[in-house]
């Protein structure tokens, strides 16, 4: 076909994934400091895209540079990722107070006398052939996602919700 222009699967997705972040995605990315004093690339869409391969995907800091140099996202060290990552902190949570918002779930939830609070509880394996197993017990307040409650436990007994 004439006239078309085909983009590569990957972009698609990523133009699907974007539209459901905030309008302001971006900016958010610059006003809260994620992108200051990035040595190569300072664009958010990178940083943003790297950061979901890690955090989306559940890989290491360095398979995660490992897969974002194949896909041409990003070029850095895990050392260099990990120090992105503590500097967007600020950039996630504005994200995800934003989408709240969106969605009608009040920042000022907590003042009405609700209190919302996530649960998570998963299993843990230490590496090699005879590693232990634990149960990790996680609570965070929503929207200021503040982790309340942590806990390491051995897998057996509790794990229902008994711990929370």
């Amino acid at each position: 076909m004439q006239g078309t222009v085909t983009r590569a699967p990957m972009e698609e997705d990523w133009g699907v994934l974007t539209s459901f972040l905030p309008e302001n995605w971006q900016e958010l990315a610059a006003e809260s400091g994620a992108l200051h004093s990035l040595r190569k690339d300072k664009s958010p869409d990178s940083l943003l895209r790297t950061l979901l391969i890690h955090l989306g995907c559940g890989h290491s800091l360095r398979e995660t540079v490992v897969r974002a140099r194949q896909a041409e996202i990003a070029d850095l060290s895990a050392v260099a990722l990990f120090k992105r990552l503590k500097k967007s902190r600020a950039w996630l949570h504005a994200l995800c107070i934003a989408l709240f918002q969106e969605h009608g779930v009040g920042v000022s939830s907590a003042e009405a006398g609700l209190q919302m609070r996530a649960f998570d509880a998963t299993h843990i394996r230490e590496p090699g052939r005879t590693g232990s197993l634990w149960r990790l017990h996680y609570s965070m307040t929503l929207p200021a996602l503040g982790c309340d409650f942590f806990n390491l436990t051995a897998t057996n007994g509790t794990g229902t919700g008994e711990s929370f």
